[in-house]
């Protein structure tokens, strides 16, 4: 039998007739591979989609020399190729919707609201399916999907049937999602929908809770508590969102891995002194925690990746197998890759894919680097939390300047002074946040101060260095780049 070339056991020279690839395919664990050509289908894009057939063609052939040749590696590469070709084959054009508009001047609209709206200031936004326009000429049909701006009362549901009045402006291929906006001068509920569903369900949880957090913690303090542990970023107010972007620390109030990894710390930190048995049945317990934790936070690309990531972490060492980080962000992305092929050009996905291909390969790479400096061995902690921060920054600045034309110059240390109190931020805040139910409100305020002191100690840290001049430069963006496009990818 032929011994599988490893990194410790180097393949014998290859001859003509074998491709190179046969040796880098032994080199790396078996799974990694059919992942890389799932995402690779999702980089091409559906402008490509017709190649399946030619991929899957040359697969079965790669797949036929490999049972006579009897390798390993080139049916490694045949499986890779056959990934490739069946995420081809997923990634299919998208069908454009289709849009009946007048083209006489509107003056009110009536549609369905799709999704529960998201407040901003004293107004809400939400997508609204327009089934009728209103011109000189009376009611009309028509159909579109329109961002809508809506006054904040009466309340809306998803699903309600609404007369909007105002003028609404279509822009196609402006959004993936919209065919055109809408700024409702008035609104008329016409038909209320009773909200039953499970996504209703997690609206009113997680408003419920935002109103608990707004209760008890003073402003600006709540924005940020309720940003970091419900990743709800429309309560926080401009100079926040500001301080955050000059500062690089907009990852603390977006749901991502970091978050998911306190839920199981937490568990596992309750659960170290129990026995193997109880310890398993703790693990589910923390596995179940996460999947409500995810479902409650709205199941986001960034927290679907980090959810299964952490699953992965914890069902490994019930089976007997040792969690290889790296391996499961590659079956977390392909997968999530394979069921939708767009989430390749979504920001959200990229940002917390290579932050967290940055902690786990970049990271210790740089802290072996540091570690023997004199003050890298004398800091060992501070070496860590900067190898971190170092290794997030530069694995995703690129496409931050890519996107936005701006650079933050101070985030790495910024995020090493302020990580340590995001835990105590958020673990407060569920803290305040569930004795907010509690009919005696001095529980929830005691709570409360104590969220309040480290929120208030890190809005002083990024309002302070902030300010600085050299917090951020904005650079020429590369040729075809525009903000309009960040926004466009920004709302997928």
């Amino acid at each position: 039998m032929n011994a599988l070339p490893s990194l410790h056991n180097p393949p014998l020279p290859l001859t003509s007739a074998v491709p190179r690839a046969v040796a880098v395919a032994g080199v790396f664990p078996p799974i990694l591979l059919p992942c890389c050509g799932i995402l690779l289908a999702g980089a091409i894009g559906s402008s490509h989609h017709r190649a399946w057939v030619a991929v899957t063609v040359f697969a079965t052939a790669i797949g036929l020399l490999a049972v006579v040749a009897r390798c390993a590696g080139i049916g490694r590469v045949a499986i890779t190729l056959l990934a490739l070709a069946a995420a081809l084959f997923r990634a299919q054009p998208i069908a454009e919707r289709t849009v009946i508009w007048p083209t006489e001047n509107t003056n009110a609209v009536r549609g369905t609201v799709e999704t529960w709206p998201s407040p901003h200031g004293e107004t809400v936004r939400t997508p609204v399916t327009v089934v009728a326009v209103r011109t000189k000429r009376g009611w009309q049909f028509a159909t579109a999907t329109l961002r809508a701006t809506l006054p904040a009362y009466p309340p809306l549901n998803r699903g309600d049937v609404v007369v909007i009045g105002g003028i609404a402006t279509l822009h196609r291929n402006a959004w993936p999602d919209a065919d055109g906006a809408l700024y409702g001068q008035w609104m008329r509920i016409e038909r209320r929908d009773d909200p039953s569903s499970l996504t209703d369900i997690r609206y009113w949880a997680v408003t419920r809770f935002i109103a608990g957090i707004e209760r008890h913690i003073r402003s600006p303090e709540a924005g940020l508590t309720a940003g970091m542990l419900l990743g709800e970023k429309t309560v926080l107010d401009a100079p926040t969102r500001d301080a955050l972007n000059a500062t690089g620390t907009t990852q603390h109030v977006v749901i991502s891995g970091w978050n998911i990894s306190i839920v199981i710390g937490l568990f596992a930190a309750l659960g170290r002194n129990l026995s193997f048995r109880r310890r398993r049945v703790w693990a589910l317990a923390a596995l179940a925690a996460v999947v409500v934790y995810t479902f409650a936070v709205g199941a986001d690309l960034s927290v679907v990746r980090a959810a299964v990531m952490g699953g992965a972490a914890l069902i490994a060492p019930l089976v007997g197998r040792r969690p290889d980080p790296l391996v499961w962000l590659a079956i977390a992305c392909a997968a999530m890759t394979l069921i939708d092929p767009t989430v390749t050009h979504n920001l959200s996905f990229l940002l917390s894919a290579t932050a967290t291909f940055g902690v786990l390969v970049v990271a210790p790479w740089l802290a072996m680097i540091a570690q023997r400096l004199p003050a890298g061995r004398a800091f060992p902690r501070i070496t860590e939390l900067g190898a971190v921060a170092i290794a997030a920054y530069l694995m995703t600045e690129p496409i931050i300047l890519h996107t936005f034309g701006r650079a933050s110059l101070i985030s790495p240390i910024v995020n090493i002074i302020v990580e340590p109190l995001v835990p105590v931020i958020m673990a407060f805040g569920f803290i305040t946040a569930v004795l907010s139910f509690v009919p005696i409100a001095l529980f929830a305020d005691i709570a409360g101060l104590c969220t309040a002191l480290p929120a208030w100690l890190f809005l002083r840290i990024i309002y302070a260095a902030g300010g600085l001049p050299i917090a951020a430069v904005r650079l020429p963006q590369p040729a075809g780049q525009s903000h309009d496009y960040a926004a466009r990818t920004l709302s997928r």
